[in-house]
């Protein structure tokens, strides 16, 4: 038993930096995106809770996929190989995620996937994806280029260097 608290306070410590990171900036593009649309009625279909359950979700998933050996294809090259394979990675995997996330939902509200994928055409062409997609890329680019630069100095070393 003691062992299995061990391992989940593990656990629970390494994926908190990605999750405060991830929940403020997707409750920054929550926010953005309701002020720059809430004059355009087009309405938001996330509210604070869920962006934070994604925050979670996405803080999880991504300690789990920087495990996968295929993600540090580089690893005798300078940093910017793999910052740039990760990132093209995981902007991938969150363009699809956006895409199946506004087909499904779409679908669901309108009980039919041929109009759920109308939908989608549409959202594809709106500002309003294009504007969160761009932000979704920033953000990430930005996780995964300090993420790389920890990993190769070391946490304590950057710990130290920010905090004394």
């Amino acid at each position: 038993m003691a062992r299995l608290w061990t391992l989940m306070k593990k656990e629970i410590w390494s994926i908190i930096p990605a999750v405060i990171y991830f929940a403020i900036c997707f409750n920054l593009i929550f926010f953005t995106g309701s002020l720059i649309f809430r004059n355009h009625d087009i309405p938001n279909p996330y509210t604070y809770w869920t962006v934070d359950l994604g925050a979670l979700i996405v803080g999880k998933v991504i300690i789990i996929v920087n495990t996968f050996p295929f993600l540090n294809a580089f690893p005798n090259k300078p940093l910017i190989y793999n910052i740039i394979w990760k990132f093209f990675i995981y902007g991938i995997a969150v363009f699809l995620f956006r895409i199946g996330d506004n087909f499904v939902r779409a679908s669901l509200h309108y009980h039919s996937w041929s109009l759920g994928w109308l939908h989608l055409e549409t959202s594809l062409q709106s500002s309003k994806f294009w504007a969160i997609e761009l932000w979704l890329f920033l953000l990430f680019f930005l996780f995964i280029f300090y993420n790389e630069l920890v990993d190769k100095i070391g946490r304590d070393t950057v710990r130290k260097m920010i905090f004394g």
